[in-house]
């Protein structure tokens, strides 16, 4: 289970000051998380938008902007190879679709002269 930064600052002061119990601490610092911002949870033109966003940045900028987020290097690169192979299925899925239908339209010549 991960554990945000503010859970040791807490536990630290949980220590120190002793004016909370250990559920009622762990019970803040887990509702203190915010999970809509999880990179788990991004839509597909968020990640898109991240994977542009850090193309042109040097390893320690992309380090940097990954940390602000909340995001790993990882992350990023399984995403574009996502996107990257999606573009590449859409491609090959779009010469298919035209060779089906210059087949089906010589096929429908051929019935229309057979008639």
């Amino acid at each position: 289970m991960f554990l945000p930064a503010t859970f040791f600052f807490q536990a630290r002061t949980f220590l120190l000051l002793g004016d909370q119990s250990q559920n009622e601490l762990f019970d803040k610092c887990k509702n203190t998380k915010n999970t809509s911002h999880s990179p788990i949870q991004w839509t597909a033109e968020k990640k898109l938008s991240a994977i542009i966003e850090t193309s042109t940045l040097s390893e320690q900028e992309c380090n940097e902007y990954c940390r602000t987020r909340g995001l790993y290097k990882a992350e990023l690169e399984s995403w574009k190879t996502h996107f990257i192979k999606g573009s590449e299925q859409n491609v090959t899925q779009e010469k298919t679709d035209k060779n089906v239908l210059k087949q089906l339209r010589s096929e429908n010549k051929k019935l229309g002269q057979s008639l």
